[in-house]
Protein backbone atom coordinates (compact mmCIF):
# COMPACT_ATOMS: atom_id res chain seq x y z
CA UNK A 1 0.00 0.00 0.00
CA UNK A 2 1.54 3.27 -1.15
CA UNK A 3 1.80 6.55 0.70
CA UNK A 4 -0.79 9.15 -0.32
CA UNK A 5 0.56 11.90 1.95
CA UNK A 6 4.03 12.51 3.33
CA UNK A 7 5.72 15.36 5.14
CA UNK A 8 9.42 15.65 5.86
CA UNK A 9 10.85 18.09 8.40
CA UNK A 10 7.96 20.56 8.20
CA UNK A 11 8.29 23.77 10.21
CA UNK A 12 5.66 26.49 10.57
CA UNK A 13 5.66 29.72 12.56
CA UNK A 14 3.40 32.74 12.94
CA UNK A 15 4.21 36.34 13.85
CA UNK A 16 6.23 39.25 12.55
CA UNK A 17 9.95 39.94 12.57
CA UNK A 18 11.82 38.54 15.54
CA UNK A 19 8.64 37.81 17.49
CA UNK A 20 7.58 34.53 15.92
CA UNK A 21 5.93 31.53 17.50
CA UNK A 22 6.93 28.10 16.25
CA UNK A 23 3.76 26.07 15.79
CA UNK A 24 5.18 23.06 13.92
CA UNK A 25 8.69 21.82 14.65
CA UNK A 26 10.37 19.39 12.26
CA UNK A 27 7.21 17.34 11.68
CA UNK A 28 7.47 14.21 9.55
CA UNK A 29 4.29 12.28 8.87
CA UNK A 30 3.05 9.60 6.48
CA UNK A 31 -0.53 8.57 5.68
CA UNK A 32 -1.06 5.47 3.57
CA UNK A 33 -3.58 5.04 0.79
CA UNK A 34 -6.89 3.89 2.30
CA UNK A 35 -5.85 4.66 5.88
CA UNK A 36 -8.08 6.37 8.44
CA UNK A 37 -5.85 8.37 10.81
CA UNK A 38 -6.63 10.87 13.57
CA UNK A 39 -4.50 13.63 15.08
CA UNK A 40 -4.95 14.36 18.80
CA UNK A 41 -3.24 16.64 21.28
CA UNK A 42 -3.89 19.47 23.74
CA UNK A 43 -5.02 22.91 22.62
CA UNK A 44 -2.18 24.77 20.92
CA UNK A 45 -0.22 21.63 20.07
CA UNK A 46 -0.38 22.34 16.33
CA UNK A 47 -3.06 19.84 15.26
CA UNK A 48 -5.13 22.07 13.01
CA UNK A 49 -2.08 23.90 11.68
CA UNK A 50 -0.60 20.57 10.58
CA UNK A 51 -3.86 19.64 8.85
CA UNK A 52 -3.94 22.93 6.95
CA UNK A 53 -0.28 22.67 5.97
CA UNK A 54 -0.45 19.10 4.67
CA UNK A 55 -3.56 19.92 2.61
CA UNK A 56 -2.00 23.00 1.05
CA UNK A 57 -4.43 25.38 2.74
CA UNK A 58 -1.50 27.00 4.54
CA UNK A 59 2.15 27.34 3.58
CA UNK A 60 5.13 25.89 5.43
CA UNK A 61 8.29 27.76 6.44
CA UNK A 62 10.50 24.83 5.52
CA UNK A 63 10.31 21.12 4.86
CA UNK A 64 8.44 19.13 2.21
CA UNK A 65 4.82 18.09 1.78
CA UNK A 66 4.11 15.44 -0.86
CA UNK A 67 0.58 14.47 -1.90
CA UNK A 68 -0.17 11.63 -4.30
CA UNK A 69 3.43 11.53 -5.49
CA UNK A 70 3.96 15.24 -6.14
CA UNK A 71 5.45 17.85 -3.87
CA UNK A 72 2.85 20.51 -3.10
CA UNK A 73 4.85 22.66 -0.68
CA UNK A 74 5.78 25.81 -2.51
CA UNK A 75 3.31 25.39 -5.36
CA UNK A 76 1.32 28.39 -6.56
CA UNK A 77 -2.06 29.04 -4.97
CA UNK A 78 -3.90 28.38 -8.23
CA UNK A 79 -2.23 24.99 -8.57
CA UNK A 80 -3.00 24.09 -4.95
CA UNK A 81 -6.62 25.15 -5.39
CA UNK A 82 -6.95 22.84 -8.39
CA UNK A 83 -5.48 19.90 -6.44
CA UNK A 84 -7.81 20.52 -3.50
CA UNK A 85 -10.82 20.74 -5.80
CA UNK A 86 -10.03 17.53 -7.70
CA UNK A 87 -8.29 15.26 -5.20
CA UNK A 88 -9.14 16.45 -1.67
CA UNK A 89 -12.33 16.76 0.34
CA UNK A 90 -12.78 18.88 3.46
CA UNK A 91 -15.14 18.56 6.42
CA UNK A 92 -15.01 21.27 9.08
CA UNK A 93 -16.56 21.64 12.53
CA UNK A 94 -18.79 24.39 11.17
CA UNK A 95 -19.92 23.57 7.67
CA UNK A 96 -19.61 26.50 5.28
CA UNK A 97 -22.47 26.15 2.82
CA UNK A 98 -23.76 28.90 0.56
CA UNK A 99 -26.98 30.29 1.99
CA UNK A 100 -28.73 31.14 -1.26
CA UNK A 101 -28.32 27.61 -2.62
CA UNK A 102 -30.27 24.46 -1.77
CA UNK A 103 -28.66 21.47 -0.10
CA UNK A 104 -28.42 19.73 -3.48
CA UNK A 105 -26.91 22.76 -5.21
CA UNK A 106 -24.29 23.08 -2.46
CA UNK A 107 -23.29 19.45 -2.91
CA UNK A 108 -23.09 19.79 -6.69
CA UNK A 109 -21.09 23.03 -6.69
CA UNK A 110 -17.50 21.63 -6.47
CA UNK A 111 -18.17 19.25 -9.37
CA UNK A 112 -19.63 22.03 -11.49
CA UNK A 113 -16.60 24.18 -10.66
CA UNK A 114 -14.26 21.37 -11.69
CA UNK A 115 -16.04 20.94 -15.00
CA UNK A 116 -15.77 18.18 -17.58
CA UNK A 117 -19.11 16.60 -16.64
CA UNK A 118 -22.72 17.34 -17.52
CA UNK A 119 -24.97 18.92 -14.91
CA UNK A 120 -27.31 15.92 -15.15
CA UNK A 121 -24.47 13.52 -14.37
CA UNK A 122 -23.35 15.63 -11.41
CA UNK A 123 -26.91 15.79 -10.10
CA UNK A 124 -27.26 12.01 -10.37
CA UNK A 125 -24.11 11.44 -8.32
CA UNK A 126 -25.07 14.12 -5.80
CA UNK A 127 -28.47 12.55 -5.23
CA UNK A 128 -26.76 9.20 -4.74
CA UNK A 129 -24.57 10.70 -2.01
CA UNK A 130 -27.57 12.35 -0.34
CA UNK A 131 -29.33 8.99 -0.42
CA UNK A 132 -26.27 7.27 1.04
CA UNK A 133 -26.14 9.71 3.94
CA UNK A 134 -29.89 9.61 4.58
CA UNK A 135 -30.83 13.16 3.55
CA UNK A 136 -32.18 12.63 0.04
CA UNK A 137 -35.52 14.17 1.07
CA UNK A 138 -33.74 17.42 2.00
CA UNK A 139 -32.25 18.00 -1.47
CA UNK A 140 -34.42 21.00 -2.30
CA UNK A 141 -34.36 22.49 1.20
CA UNK A 142 -32.64 25.75 1.99
CA UNK A 143 -29.70 25.18 4.34
CA UNK A 144 -31.43 27.27 7.01
CA UNK A 145 -34.18 24.64 7.13
CA UNK A 146 -32.05 21.67 8.21
CA UNK A 147 -30.38 20.63 11.47
CA UNK A 148 -26.69 20.75 12.32
CA UNK A 149 -26.33 17.00 11.88
CA UNK A 150 -28.04 17.16 8.50
CA UNK A 151 -25.79 20.03 7.44
CA UNK A 152 -22.76 17.94 8.40
CA UNK A 153 -24.07 15.10 6.24
CA UNK A 154 -24.48 17.56 3.37
CA UNK A 155 -20.90 18.69 3.98
CA UNK A 156 -19.70 15.10 3.70
CA UNK A 157 -21.59 14.73 0.42
CA UNK A 158 -19.97 17.90 -0.88
CA UNK A 159 -16.54 16.66 0.20
CA UNK A 160 -17.12 13.42 -1.75
CA UNK A 161 -18.69 14.77 -4.94
CA UNK A 162 -15.37 14.83 -6.87
CA UNK A 163 -14.30 11.38 -5.64
CA UNK A 164 -11.29 12.71 -3.70
CA UNK A 165 -8.25 10.62 -2.95
CA UNK A 166 -8.19 11.97 0.60
CA UNK A 167 -10.61 13.59 3.04
CA UNK A 168 -9.42 16.06 5.67
CA UNK A 169 -11.57 16.78 8.71
CA UNK A 170 -11.07 19.44 11.39
CA UNK A 171 -13.23 18.46 14.40
CA UNK A 172 -15.93 17.09 12.05
CA UNK A 173 -18.23 16.20 14.97
CA UNK A 174 -17.25 19.04 17.30
CA UNK A 175 -20.49 21.01 16.89
CA UNK A 176 -22.80 17.99 17.14
CA UNK A 177 -24.47 16.10 19.98
CA UNK A 178 -23.35 12.55 20.75
CA UNK A 179 -25.99 10.82 18.63
CA UNK A 180 -25.40 12.99 15.57
CA UNK A 181 -21.63 12.72 16.05
CA UNK A 182 -21.80 8.92 16.12
CA UNK A 183 -23.90 8.94 12.95
CA UNK A 184 -21.34 11.10 11.16
CA UNK A 185 -18.51 8.80 12.22
CA UNK A 186 -20.49 5.77 11.03
CA UNK A 187 -20.79 7.44 7.62
CA UNK A 188 -17.06 8.20 7.47
CA UNK A 189 -16.19 4.62 8.44
CA UNK A 190 -18.52 3.31 5.75
CA UNK A 191 -17.05 5.66 3.15
CA UNK A 192 -13.51 4.64 4.07
CA UNK A 193 -14.33 0.94 3.74
CA UNK A 194 -16.35 1.21 0.53
CA UNK A 195 -14.35 3.79 -1.41
CA UNK A 196 -10.88 3.10 -0.05
CA UNK A 197 -9.95 6.78 0.15
CA UNK A 198 -7.70 8.04 2.93
CA UNK A 199 -9.07 10.10 5.82
CA UNK A 200 -7.12 12.37 8.18
CA UNK A 201 -9.02 14.13 10.94
CA UNK A 202 -8.20 16.36 13.89
CA UNK A 203 -10.23 15.66 17.02
CA UNK A 204 -10.12 16.01 20.79
CA UNK A 205 -12.85 13.39 21.29
CA UNK A 206 -11.69 9.92 22.33
CA UNK A 207 -14.94 8.37 21.08
CA UNK A 208 -14.29 9.82 17.63
CA UNK A 209 -10.58 9.01 17.47
CA UNK A 210 -11.13 5.44 18.68
CA UNK A 211 -12.69 4.62 15.32
CA UNK A 212 -9.52 5.52 13.42
CA UNK A 213 -6.85 2.95 12.56
CA UNK A 214 -3.97 5.07 13.82
CA UNK A 215 -3.77 7.92 16.33
CA UNK A 216 -1.05 10.55 16.05
CA UNK A 217 -0.39 12.47 19.27
CA UNK A 218 0.99 16.00 19.01
CA UNK A 219 2.62 17.93 21.84
CA UNK A 220 4.25 21.37 21.57
CA UNK A 221 4.29 21.37 17.77
CA UNK A 222 5.85 17.92 17.42
CA UNK A 223 4.58 14.40 16.86
CA UNK A 224 5.16 12.87 20.26
CA UNK A 225 4.08 9.31 19.47
CA UNK A 226 1.56 7.15 17.63
CA UNK A 227 -0.69 4.23 18.48
CA UNK A 228 -2.05 1.69 16.00
CA UNK A 229 -5.58 0.47 16.74
CA UNK A 230 -6.20 -1.39 13.49
CA UNK A 231 -9.38 -1.50 11.41
CA UNK A 232 -12.53 -0.56 13.27
CA UNK A 233 -15.50 -2.75 14.07
CA UNK A 234 -18.43 -1.97 16.38
CA UNK A 235 -17.78 -4.84 18.76
CA UNK A 236 -14.38 -3.49 19.77
CA UNK A 237 -15.34 0.17 20.33
CA UNK A 238 -15.33 0.10 24.16
CA UNK A 239 -12.01 -1.71 24.23
CA UNK A 240 -10.51 0.75 21.74
CA UNK A 241 -11.76 3.75 23.73
CA UNK A 242 -10.31 2.35 26.95
CA UNK A 243 -6.95 1.60 25.37
CA UNK A 244 -6.79 5.04 23.76
CA UNK A 245 -7.79 6.85 26.96
CA UNK A 246 -5.03 5.11 28.91
CA UNK A 247 -2.50 5.92 26.21
CA UNK A 248 -3.49 9.60 26.13
CA UNK A 249 -3.53 9.84 29.93
CA UNK A 250 0.08 8.68 30.02
CA UNK A 251 0.88 11.66 27.78
CA UNK A 252 -1.21 14.15 29.77
CA UNK A 253 -3.49 14.78 26.78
Amino acid sequence: MRDILQTLGVNKSYGDGKVRQMVLKDVSLTVREGEFAAIMGPSGSGKSTLLYCVSGMDSVDSGRVTFDGQEISGKADTCLAAIRLSDMGFIFQNIFLIKNLTVLDNVMLPALQKGGESKESVKFRAMGLLRKTGIEDLAKRDINEVSGGQLQRAGICRALINNPKMIFGDEPTGALNTIAGNEIMDILISINKERGGSILIVTHDVKVAARAERIICMLDGKIESEILLGKYDDSSLNQRESRLSEWLHARSV
